[in-house]
């Protein structure tokens, strides 16, 4: 069984910083999650960088980065994880704001992607995706954090949603996990459906996950047999973010190759 988290953790902008990053901390230790996707990953500007290493597999990783910072707490809880990051853009002119995946297993392969028409680090618009390769049993299956924007006068949702459906392969299970940034009630929601499954659908009751809305999402390029499906962090004395977070498992379908 496959297990998997994610979260946008609101890029520094909570207070209660160490309480809300403990309760988060123990939700992954509680889930035992195989890979957790955040959104929104802080870091400050000036921070030093830290080296890459068998754990870190980003050049872009600072000190105090969220993503690190975790990852550090549960490897001091005896429960080990590798990094993914990359920065998108600038958030309240003294942080990069990036997208992070961890993973249990070992990445075979990484990357990042914009989907924006604006690639502007100074740009809030500015929308990038992070890829990462695992083995998983017999295939390499395809991790992609996700924190996509909405319509407007220079940018279109649909148009960076095809962009990111560019990173999928018939050969290869892919997995998008993150912000969507559109609501299970829209037109752009819709059209998501008309290329992905949500992991949720079928499921009796959904829950919002920012504001009144349901708008984070796990979603496949190949439908699968889901065990469970949970909103996280759903009440307020347990918020650590102006998202929820979400929890699902389910078992990865063997994707046949093709010659």
């Amino acid at each position: 069984m496959f297990k998997i988290m994610t979260l946008n953790v609101h890029c520094y902008a909570e207070d209660n910083l160490i309480y809300k990053q403990t309760l988060i901390r123990e939700e992954i230790v509680r889930g035992a999650y195989d890979v957790v996707f955040l959104q929104e990953v802080a870091q400050s500007k000036t921070a030093p960088k830290i080296p890459t290493s068998q754990t870190v597999n980003s050049t872009e990783v600072k000190a105090d980065n969220y993503a690190l910072t975790l990852q550090q707490n549960l490897a001091v809880l005896g429960h080990r994880y590798h990094l993914l990051y990359s920065v998108s853009n600038e958030a309240f002119g003294e942080y990069d704001e990036g997208l992070a995946i961890l993973s249990k297993t070992p990445f075979v392969a990484h990357q990042s992607a914009y989907v924006s028409k604006i690639r502007d680090y100074h740009d809030w618009r500015t929308r990038k995706l992070v890829i990462g390769d695992i083995q998983w049993n017999d295939q390499v299956i395809r991790l992609i954090s996700v924190h996509l924007g909405w319509t407007d006068e220079t940018e279109v949702f649909e148009t960076q949603f095809k962009q990111m459906l560019e990173l999928t392969s018939d050969r290869q299970f892919t997995l998008f996990a993150g912000d969507f940034n559109i609501p299970d009630s829209s037109e752009a929601y819709s059209f998501t459906q008309q290329h992905l499954f949500d992991v949720a659908k079928g499921v009796a009751q959904t829950a919002p996950t920012h504001g009144p809305h349901r708008i984070d999402y796990f979603m496949t390029h190949q439908p699968v047999r889901l065990h469970s499906y949970q909103t996280l962090f759903e009440h307020p004395d347990h918020w650590v973010s102006d998202h929820r977070g979400l929890c699902a498992s389910f078992e990865i379908p063997i994707t046949p190759h093709k010659d």
